[in-house]
């Protein structure tokens, strides 16, 4: 029998919100009112509760999803987030489980 074995790193979303919130702000961005001035994974990416989703991270960025982001584009931007993150070294690269519960 054939078989991968894969490492990830799973990251509850309260922390992951918070890990992020502190990273958008550190680079400038200044979050609406309506979202109580912080990243919040489960709005921005339409996720429901009782939920994972996984991302790989490589550390891959452009300058258009930098830009993007720091415009206030953050609907469905969570994986270039997490990129920018690990090219900066903040998170580690590799496969990302996010658990909402």
């Amino acid at each position: 029998m054939k078989t991968k074995k894969e490492t990830y790193i799973i990251v509850d979303y309260n922390d992951l919100d918070e890990t992020v919130s502190q990273f958008l702000e550190s680079k400038g961005f200044v979050f609406p009112n309506y979202c109580d001035n912080k990243y919040e994974c489960v709005a921005y990416e339409e996720w429901s509760r009782d939920s994972s989703h996984e991302f790989t991270v490589d550390g891959d960025m452009t300058f258009v999803d930098i830009q993007d982001i720091l415009s206030g584009k953050l609907h469905y931007r969570l994986a270039a987030i997490l990129n920018w993150m690990a090219s900066e070294n903040v998170i580690d690269k590799g496969f990302h489980l996010i658990q909402i519960l």
